[in-house]
């Protein structure tokens, strides 16, 4: 899993940027060692996050007001909706196929990959 951040100038100065950098990668970090367990390496807690997901996190101004607890509970919101918009869609239940009719002996039509005609 790989995350990057994007804090612009319009969220402050360096400082405010650098800290609010900082408090967003110890919050992913911090997710990531509450894996359930080892068989599960690389995924986000109860595994919702695939280990082949990139993000990229674009951070707002007013994250600069927020304080640790609600940038991680912001940025978990965010990793999840995006890994649910990332997953590919369920297989939809397979619908039996009509086998093509079988067209009269001696018809040249399908050997040569055209469909029989039908009569009138």
């Amino acid at each position: 899993m790989r995350v990057a951040f994007v804090v612009s100038r319009k969220v402050g100065k360096a400082v405010v940027r650098n800290r609010v950098r900082r408090r967003l990668r110890e919050s992913l970090r911090a997710m990531l060692r509450a894996t359930p367990s080892p068989a599960d390496a690389g995924l986000g807690p109860e595994g919702r996050w695939p280990p082949s997901f990139d993000a990229l996190v674009i951070v707002r101004p007013s994250a600069a007001e927020a304080g640790y607890r609600e940038l991680g509970e912001a940025l978990r919101r965010a990793l999840d909706q995006a890994s649910a918009a990332a997953k590919p869609p369920a297989p939809k239940a397979s619908s039996k196929v009509a086998a093509p009719e079988a067209a009269p002996e001696g018809s040249s039509a399908v050997a040569r990959g055209r469909p029989p005609e039908r009569p009138a």
